[in-house]
């Protein structure tokens, strides 16, 4: 190996050679060999390839929906509500995003649905009945369409924002969902029993 090293202004450059002694080819070569002894016919490819007969397990999975859901949940489910704090007409808020999940064949217009949300102490800090008119086709998951907001009213106190808000901010948080009531496009629901109220003996 033959290179140039350029020297500092006012002095000639030099040249430099290195000349292997053939150590390190004497230890490598043995190993190439053994490599290319031990290698198979066929190379296998970087990359597993899928055949036209072959599947994919996304496309193989069939998502078995209720054609006559009997019950609310046999029908939706709530599979995410996110609760976060931002500004809405100029005034802090804090706002509560429903995620649906349709279990039914049925295209789905309307939920009803009542959530309830505690702080750390197991205070309750929202309980309420929420009429969503949504639009929801079967077997789809929502991304967030339903919207509501709690605006704080500094005039007002105990107000909802007002019990939140700490909750909210700390992702401390809980809350629960029961869907009550779902209406389809076709003009037929289903809706909860009612539990009879209790007789006073």
């Amino acid at each position: 190996i033959t290179s140039i090293f350029h020297a500092s202004y006012g002095n000639p450059d030099q040249t430099l050679s290195c000349t292997s002694t053939g150590a390190i080819e004497a230890l490598l070569l043995p190993l190439i060999k053994e490599a290319v002894l031990s290698m198979p016919d066929e190379v296998p490819l970087a990359y597993p390839t899928i055949s036209k007969e072959t599947a994919s397990p996304y496309e193989a999975q069939e998502v078995q929906l209720n054609n006559t859901p009997k019950k609310p949940s046999d029908a939706v489910e709530i599979a995410d509500i996110t609760m976060n704090l931002r500004e809405v007409n100029y005034s802090d808020a804090v706002a509560m995003t429903i995620h649906y999940k349709s279990k039914t064949s049925k295209r789905i217009i309307g939920v009803v649905s009542r959530i309830t949300a505690s702080n750390v102490f197991g205070q309750q800090v929202l309980s309420d009945l929420f009429e969503d008119e949504i639009v929801i086709e079967p077997g789809e998951l929502t991304s967030g369409g339903s919207f509501w907001n709690w605006k704080d009213n500094p005039y007002i106190q105990n107000e909802p924002y007002d019990r939140m808000w700490q909750s909210v901010k700390n992702y401390t948080i809980k809350t629960k969902a029961t869907v009550l009531k779902v209406i389809f496009d076709d003009g037929t629901k289903v809706e909860a029993a009612t539990q009879a109220p209790k007789k006073r003996k």
